[in-house]
């Protein structure tokens, strides 16, 4: 006999999910729950503008990808990032693979950091001497990342950035900007002397993988085992700025919009 009780299909509607960040939130009148002040509006018109979907056409989020980007870039009233650190955790299948190929070149040459206020409107503009890594357990992973990148980068970002790439590497404005894959252990922590990343994702598989650690200055801001999930990590970003962490997810299975 079956210890584990068997509920009828109007018990499982009835279950209230378990919401483990603000991407999921509601006002009380229902309509989703949006940070006051974001960079997250700017960016998806930039990405818009410089990166390709799919079927060659401009780059669009989902409406849950959208939120999750609103909430990622949100900024307080000084204009400091809410989250410098988070996880992305979603069914295998979703789609964190491209959203963490967009992600990584938002950060790469994108309106990633907050500049000044238009009106009440937070503006951004891209890292100076941006230092994005692309980290995972194995060289396999960071592969599925990196070989979306051909066809996400336009011609125009090409253009207007000065992009230049090899298989793991890619590079603007006369290399002051880097974008790379790490599998390699002291790759992936950014302890060769001199380079470590502004930013480190982590992607990190379904298949029985263990989490991915951040030890030193960045593992003050691991969020945990981050088995099957994306995560961003600021190692600078230290306590002056924040050390909240948003976990993203849902206890119940998640259904893209």
């Amino acid at each position: 006999m079956s210890l584990i009780p068997v509920l009828t299909p109007e018990q499982i509607e009835s279950l209230e999910p378990r919401f483990l960040d603000p991407t999921w939130r509601r006002e009380p009148d229902g309509a989703w729950a949006l940070p006051e002040h974001t960079l997250g509006w700017q960016i998806a018109g930039w990405a818009a503008e410089f990166l390709r979907a799919e079927d060659g056409g401009p780059w669009r989020f989902t409406r849950e990808q959208l939120r999750w980007v609103l909430w990622r870039y949100a900024v307080d009233d000084s204009g400091r990032f809410i989250y410098r650190k988070g996880v992305l955790q979603r069914l295998k299948g979703w789609g964190k693979d491209p959203l963490l190929a967009v992600v990584s070149l938002v950060e790469f040459v994108g309106p990633s950091r907050f500049s000044h206020w238009e009106g009440e409107q937070p503006v951004g503009v891209p890292h100076p001497q941006a230092g994005v890594q692309i980290a995972a357990v194995s060289r396999d992973q960071t592969r599925n990342t990196m070989t979306l990148m051909p066809s996400l980068i336009s011609e125009k970002m090409i253009e207007t950035y000065g992009i230049k790439a090899d298989a793991e590497l890619i590079w603007a404005n006369g290399g002051r900007q880097r974008l790379e894959a790490a599998a390699d252990v002291r790759q992936r922590l950014g302890l060769r002397r001199g380079a470590g990343p502004h930013l480190v994702l982590q992607a990190v598989g379904h298949q029985g993988e263990g989490g991915v650690n951040l030890p030193g200055e960045a593992g003050d801001q691991h969020c945990g085992d981050l088995r099957g999930v994306v995560a961003f990590d600021e190692p600078g970003g230290g306590e002056a700025e924040g050390k909240r962490c948003a976990r993203s997810g849902r206890q119940s299975e998640t259904a893209q919009e």
